[in-house]
């Protein structure tokens, strides 16, 4: 049969923050999207997630160290078409913070 999807399950984020530590890291919020066909806007809402305990606080996610950070869903969920998610991260350097983005892993379950 054809395929009929992937279950979103879980994102590996990976970085550094070197030099000196960020002066904060609090959001991290995975976005559920809705992208219509017809021309309108699209439309969002933060999905539950829990993430890893060595990165569950922003003082964790904000110090000089190599990171890799795993955000899972609290209810993995199918992506119909039409959708999307999101991650959003905000990271607030401070004057002397190197930061490195090195790239995410989506983790997923294929439904066939």
């Amino acid at each position: 049969s054809a395929m009929k999807g992937a279950k979103l399950v879980s994102i590996d984020v990976y970085y550094e923050i070197a030099t000196a530590a960020a002066d904060d890291f609090a959001t991290v919020e995975l976005e559920r999207m809705t992208m219509p066909m017809d021309g309108s806007l699209a439309t969002g809402a933060a999905v539950s997630v829990t993430i890893d305990t060595a990165h569950d606080t922003a003082a964790e996610r904000k110090a000089a160290d190599e990171h890799s950070m795993t955000i899972t869903l609290d209810t993995p969920a199918f992506i119909d078409d039409g959708e999307g998610y999101v991650l959003v991260m905000t990271v607030d350097a401070a004057a002397a913070t190197v930061f490195k983005y090195f790239g995410a892993v989506v983790h997923y379950e294929l439904r066939v």
